[in-house]
């Protein structure tokens, strides 16, 4: 198998050689330098606090690599390609790895092919050679002929032998490409990344300007301390690392269920999906046809056509050596193939492009020429025949069968009476009505797409009793790409599953183009998700838990940036002479009961799973609100209480009314008291740290993050300041919701 995930010494260097770690590196640099200098043992505890939450990171972050790692290795094995081989009891079914030199192939419709080979025998088959030469016309091989990997069988099909295997050919470049887990940012990541760019560049050209305007603060331990905290609070390490972790996490949680996602950005992508496209055999159908009924070319059952002599044994034979030879493999092939008896699918004989002519969704029939004869059976859709109205008294899938005695691609077949009709039934998925249930809710809409007739798949879709489902018949593959275009012009973003080549284009055309698991390479190889055969039920679980990823980078973001305007307006009244009791030990604390907190607990309990609009306004909403809050309640605690007891009531301020913003901008009522729980907990414990600073262990996370003992009669100005900035987000954020931000995100 060939390894399309990262290599375990690349999640390591990736986890430890990084801008983060380079960042941290130096200013652990500086801040030691500040030790040996000013023999200072809390820059010491500085040094330790910061590499401490250094280590940690790294840690939970090699540890969900891994994690990731291991799981998509082992999705790369269920999804593995598989190809036909020649063995001599028949074709059988193996993995591309298993494939030998000099081994034969059975190469059909759809398949990639997995090794360049030399072409033994042909039936009308064709290749697309455009993702090795660049040219999008079809090529028609003759016997003898080289073929390579990576090129995409479009029609018929072909006995190959292989020439050359390994890392050299196209394939295991293209093969695997298409196979690769793409962890390129989506758009949310971008905007993620940008955001950190602003703030580290903010963080410098504060450091840098402070230091230069204001070189006697070196000399002052207090503003060295200060300035530090102002640029590791400013870093938004924990955004991006939590972020990412957030997305990660959602492709696990959905990989549980067997869907494979190619890249990050498709998980967000199908959590925007307000259309769902699909061909109804497979996906509200198991995919397994059965015949139901037989007409003869009069529209009755087992009386032969007046104008042919024993038409039914003709008929039966002639279906049986078409159906023995087809270079196709639908499941209306199969369905037939068990109707008549025909078991196993024999061996290619040896004969010209001119005794057969494969299925095409252009054309929608296909027709083979009888041995030793000058007579054709051609097989295909009803309106492609004069059918009169004898395809009207079926209700299912209906084809019909012909005898030529000329070439069909010579012949005009609507002047051309079917012989026979077959009917075909399917059986509704269980759990589908469920899983329609769930598209309802969530708002989005159902497109079938099929080249089946309308009252073929009306039939079917009526017996869903669900009349919001719009029905696209007789569609070709320009006509599904197109029908993805209107949609997408009508402002939806579309979602489309398809498990065939004739869905290749509108695959691609899609804002999320889906695939099936098992359906050809080339399908696999254009598909941003795959899904196992019962997909269509599990789509609504992945768009709900991409909405649900997407909400919680949302929530990630809302809570860094609100931190770190909070931090640079703080450090810029620092600067202006305003008692600021910060120092990087604190910082972190703040951090981690300000944002870690609440994003552990908002993911524990679950973020609602609704779609995410206008992503940077919430995010500036919310943190201008929550920062200017934090800012004012500080302003006025330090003008009602003096620097000796102070430090822990702005501390309490500050949890106070980042808590509290976290709390009540969350517009979900179950979540919202969840997270007040959460944060009554919080305040308990840094309440009763600081009442019983004395205790052995707690005096030491107490002294670690200068968290100064309260008396008595500071107690309740501590307590006022937890409650009061808390209430104050409660009605602040009401107001944006219902005054200053009329439009909602």
């Amino acid at each position: 198998m060939t390894t399309t995930t990262r290599p375990l010494s690349t999640i390591l260097l990736e986890n430890v050689v990084n801008v983060f770690t380079l960042l941290n590196v130096v200013i652990l640099g500086v801040l030691a330098g500040a030790y040996v200098h000013y023999n200072d043992v809390r820059l010491l505890y500085d040094c330790i606090g910061i590499a401490l939450v250094v280590v940690i990171n790294m840690t939970i972050s090699i540890v969900r690599d891994v994690r990731t790692h291991r799981l998509l290795e082992r999705m790369n094995v269920d999804t593995d390609s598989r190809a036909r081989v020649e063995r001599p009891s028949g074709f059988i079914d193996v993995a591309v790895t298993d494939i030998s030199e000099n081994d034969v192939l059975l190469v059909a419709e759809g398949d990639i092919l997995p090794a360049d080979g030399e072409v033994l025998e042909s039936r009308s088959f064709q290749l697309n050679a455009a993702i090795l030469t660049g040219e999008s016309a079809d090529v028609q091989p003759t016997v003898g002929e080289s073929v390579y990997a990576g090129t995409i069988c479009t029609m018929g099909s072909a006995r190959i032998r292989v020439t050359r295997l390994g890392s050299d050919t196209a394939a295991a470049h293209i093969v695997a490409s298409a196979r690769r887990y793409d962890f390129s940012p989506s758009p949310t990541q971008r905007r993620v990344n940008r955001l950190f760019e602003l703030w580290f560049g903010v963080a410098i050209l504060i450091t840098v300007l402070e230091f230069a305007l204001r070189p006697e603060i070196l000399t002052n331990i207090d503003d060295v301390r200060r300035v530090f905290t102002a640029l590791i609070g400013l870093i938004p390490e924990g955004l991006v690392f939590f972020s990412t972790l957030a997305m990660v996490g959602g492709v696990i949680r959905i990989a549980a269920s067997g869907v494979r996602v190619a890249k990050l950005s498709s998980l967000e992508s199908i959590a925007s999906a307000t259309a769902v496209c699909f061909d109804k055999t497979g996906t509200i159908t198991t995919g397994t046809s059965v015949v139901r009924n037989v007409l003869d070319g009069k529209g009755q059952k087992g009386q032969p056509h007046d104008a042919v002599q024993n038409v039914d044994t003709l008929l039966d034979d002639a279906i049986r050596y078409h159906l023995d030879r087809a270079p196709t493999f639908t499941d209306v092939d199969e369905a037939l193939r068990r109707h008549v008896g025909i078991t196993s699918h024999a061996a290619l004989p040896a004969y010209d492009n001119d005794t057969v002519v494969p299925f095409s969704s252009e054309r929608r029939w296909s027709a083979s020429r009888l041995a030793d004869s000058t007579t054709w059976f051609v097989i295909g859709a009803p309106d492609v025949f004069q059918c009169h109205d004898v395809a009207d008294q079926l209700h299912g899938r209906v084809v019909a069968c012909a005898l030529l005695f000329s070439h069909p691609l010579h012949t005009s077949l609507n002047t051309i009476e079917p012989l026979r009709y077959y009917e075909f039934g399917e059986e509704l998925r269980d759990g589908i009505s469920t899983a329609l249930e769930a598209y309802d809710r969530m708002g989005v809409s159902l497109h079938v797409i099929s080249g089946d007739s309308q009252d073929s798949v009306s039939n079917v879709v009526s017996r869903l009793n669900h009349a919001s489902i719009t029905i696209h018949g007789r569609c070709t593959p320009r006509d599904k790409e197109r029908i993805i275009e209107d949609l997408q012009h009508e402002g939806h973003h579309v979602v489309m599953i398809g498990d065939g080549v004739n869905d290749v284009p509108a695959i691609k055309r899609a804002d999320v183009g889906v695939g099936l698991l098992g359906a050809p390479d080339v399908v696999i190889g254009s598909s941003d998700i795959v899904i196992p055969h019962n997909g269509f039920l599990s789509i609504p679980n992945v768009i709900t838990e991409g909405r649900r990823t997407t909400r919680t980078v949302l929530f990630v973001a809302s809570l860094y940036i609100a931190k770190n305007v909070m931090i640079l307006f703080m450090s810029i009244l620092g600067a202006l002479g305003v008692y600021m009791p910060l120092s990087p030990r604190r910082g972190a604390l703040l951090s981690v009961v300000c944002v870690t907190i609440p994003v552990l607990a908002a993911t524990v309990f679950g973020l609602p799973a609704t779609p995410v609009r206008n992503f940077l306004q919430h995010v500036i909403r919310y943190s201008t609100v929550a920062s200017s809050l934090s800012v004012i309640s500080v302003l006025v605690s330090t003008s009602y209480f003096p620097h000796t007891t102070s430090p822990m009531v702005i501390i309490a301020v500050i949890l106070g009314s980042m808590c509290g913003s976290a709390i009540f901008a969350e517009r979900d009522t179950i979540l919202r008291r969840k997270l007040a729980g959460t944060g009554f907990v919080v305040y308990v414990g840094f309440v009763g740290v600081l009442l019983c600073n004395g205790f052995p262990g707690i005096d030491l996370i107490s002294g670690f993050y200068e968290l100064t003992p309260i008396t008595p009669s500071t107690t309740l100005p501590v307590m006022l300041g937890l409650l009061i900035p808390t209430v104050a987000a409660a009605g602040v954020h009401r107001l944006a919701d219902h005054w200053i931000f009329s439009q909602r995100d």
